[in-house]
């Protein structure tokens, strides 16, 4: 597997499982909404892995169908979008769909809003009558929808993502999901740049050759941090607090921040020749590339806020020297 489909792959997954989370805290709640929010996201979803063109069977305009809720004239397909993932439902189902849909429908799907289902064999014979119906290969889980579109080419794969990102933002607003992603995304930065090990401690000061050039390069580095720092401390301060506490910012997570913060600055303004701003974006993109998270403007952003913050309270450059006068 490439790493461009191997890291669109995790991310999908990732999206897939707090699908599965949301729906079993929704059922344990009893509550419905999700249920009927998901049938348009499945619709978008099944069309484009398998470049379906279904259409949603219940909508203000017609009458709710008993047996399925998406459909396919083209192709002559129904889908059954349901929480309810034993065989019970399944045989249901059949029984107001044989005889009334299966002339028109010669494939009926069920799908489900969550990582695995029920195996086993089901005895079906007497309620199809001749209909095809595969109990194991008509019942799609997310890992099997998951399975299809690692598949997919890479362009497709990253269309499906895209979906997904829009579609359950925040950690799927749509579904209710109720979980802040801009927490969620500073948490995993938080966790990811402590695991940095890096080849040389930090010390409390550097006394190198180059020192004092080395702080007049990042002269101009501090303003854009100290403006990065402004322009995102209404928006994003909270999350960030939230996050720390979360994670628990002890002085064993700032050291080794400050030495990611230290090896990977140092690095991002050689490969920029020196441009402050255009490292400091490097640096977003790369742990936002190296969490697996989507990137959109709030995490971005977040993100950034993050980081300005710690390299204006971490101190991992030295300051100049005290004037003897």
């Amino acid at each position: 597997m490439s790493f461009s489909r191997k890291t669109l792959s995790e991310e999908i997954k990732e999206w897939f499982i707090r699908i599965d989370r949301s729906i079993e805290g929704d059922k344990a709640l009893k509550f419905q909404d999700s249920s009927i929010v998901i049938e348009d996201f499945f619709l978008r979803l099944l069309n484009l892995i398998y470049e379906w063109q279904l259409k949603n069977a219940n909508t203000p305009k017609s009458s709710s169908q008993d047996s399925f809720d998406l459909y396919d004239d083209v192709n002559k397909i129904a889908v059954q979008v349901t929480r309810t993932i034993g065989a019970a439902k399944v045989k249901k189902t059949l029984r107001s769909f044989i005889g009334v849909h299966d002339k028109k429908y010669t494939q009926l799907f069920f799908v489900y809003p969550s990582m695995s289902r029920p195996a086993g064999r089901v005895k079906l014979e007497k309620l199809l009558n001749g209909y095809h119906f595969d109990y194991a290969k008509n019942r799609l889980s997310l890992s099997c929808l998951l399975g299809e579109i690692a598949k997919c080419d890479v362009p497709k794969m990253e269309v499906i993502l895209e979906l997904l990102r829009v579609e359950l933002k925040p950690l799927g607003r749509t579904l209710q999901m109720g979980v802040d992603q801009t927490v969620e995304t500073v948490i995993k930065v938080i966790e990811h740049m402590s695991k940095f090990e890096s080849e040389s401690p930090i010390v409390d000061s550097e006394l190198k050759p180059d020192q004092v050039e080395k702080l007049r390069r990042f002269e101009k580095y501090a303003q854009f941090l100290l403006n990065e720092y402004q322009l995102n401390i209404a928006s994003y301060s909270h999350p960030k607090s939230v996050a720390k506490e979360t994670v628990g910012y002890d002085s064993a997570r700032v050291v080794k921040i400050q030495s990611w913060l230290k090896s990977k600055s140092l690095k991002a303004l050689s490969d920029h020749q020196g441009n402050a701003e255009q490292a400091f974006e490097g640096l977003v993109k790369q742990l936002l590339s190296d969490i697996h998270a989507a990137g959109r403007e709030a995490e971005n952003q977040a993100v950034a806020f993050f980081l300005a913050d710690e390299f204006l309270r971490c101190n991992v450059f030295p300051n100049p020297p005290k004037l003897p006068f």
